[in-house]
């Protein structure tokens, strides 16, 4: 992309671009890119931002822009900036120079590939300028070009790109999941859900491999065939915490196994006792977790009620 901009030229080169993501169902993706530390032999700090914005699968053909850019002796003009870049090989800027004597040449070369979530240093050893309406010459002392990624999700799952492309080296390599793909595994349920929520594995449509994809398995972790739910409330019996009393949402105040429901034994002795409804009654009208065995925020007479259909009884019966 081609703007022209009065009495300068920049060029600045950066090796060895991050590989493009090979996957399928193109969608855009931004990197932003900032010169962090670049210090001239003078002293002088060189400081910018640039973000290059691709089609996946098609890195080479995407566009950048010079969103901030300082030079020393030149200023930070950037009205009018040509970006060339050759994915895999460099990067080149420039502004184009129309007047003698105000021109500003400056390369800098990378000791390694630019990262989508890793820095890569300057080669202090090839990296010039030259400003020539201050008569600036000379290396640089320091400096890196620093990504600025990992707070964008690419695809919308619910996972950050330095989640899902751990190494940054823009590949889907085993064991990653496809920063451009919601659904890597393809089962219905988001990489954000399964990691996140679900805990099963997006990279593997059936988790617990009992032959049942995770999205409609009742018990994705737990690999039970016959998808049994005695109490109908939606959560297999081979993983519900509360097997004969309906409970959807699990609740588990002293994460014993048991749900609040099934779960009088307040105390934690392995059986329901006086001591429990005790523990209970004590705790009537207030707010007391373990006592509130319904889970309506206060413990009152149907927590009562409960633990006294317990009494005498272990907790549960749970899938433990």
């Amino acid at each position: 992309m081609k703007h022209g901009i009065g009495n300068t030229r920049l060029w600045a080169v950066g090796l060895g671009l991050a590989a493009l993501f090979s996957m399928s169902n193109a969608q855009a993706a931004t990197v932003r890119y900032i010169l962090d530390n670049v210090v001239e032999d003078n002293g002088l700090h060189v400081t910018g931002e640039f973000y290059w914005t691709y089609d996946e699968g098609d890195f080479e053909n995407g566009s950048g822009e010079f969103t901030e850019l300082f030079i020393p002796g030149h200023g930070s003009d950037i009205g009018a900036l040509t970006i060339n870049f050759d994915a895999g090989k460099s990067i080149e800027f420039s502004l184009t120079v129309n007047q003698h004597g105000q021109g500003v040449n400056l390369t800098l070369f990378l000791q390694t590939p630019l990262s989508s979530i890793e820095p890569s240093l300057v080669d202090l050893e090839r990296s010039k300028y030259e400003i020539e309406a201050g008569g600036l010459r000379g290396g640089f002392i320091s400096g890196s070009i620093v990504p600025d990624l990992l707070d964008i999700d690419s695809d919308n799952d619910g996972l950050l790109l330095s989640q899902e492309d751990t190494n940054g080296n823009g590949i889907v390599d085993p064991g990653e999941t496809d920063p451009f793909n919601p659904d890597t595994d393809g089962d219905n349920l988001t990489d954000g859900y399964e990691v996140n929520i679900s805990g099963t594995n997006p990279l593997n449509s059936d988790t617990d491999t009992d032959g049942i994809f995770d999205d409609t398995d009742i018990c994705p972790l737990a690999g039970d065939t016959d998808q049994l739910d005695h109490d109908n409330d939606g959560i297999g019996s081979a993983c519900d915490n509360c097997t004969i009393i309906p409970n959807t949402d699990q609740r588990d105040t002293n994460d014993d196994g048991y749900g609040n429901l099934c779960d009088a034994d307040v105390d934690n002795d392995g059986v329901v006792t006086r001591v429990d409804l005790l523990i209970i009654y004590r705790a009537f009208g207030g707010v007391n977790l373990d006592a509130d065995l319904t889970g309506d925020g206060v413990v009152n007479f149907k927590d009562l009620f409960m633990a006294r259909t317990q009494i005498g009884k272990p907790p549960g019966p749970a899938a433990l």
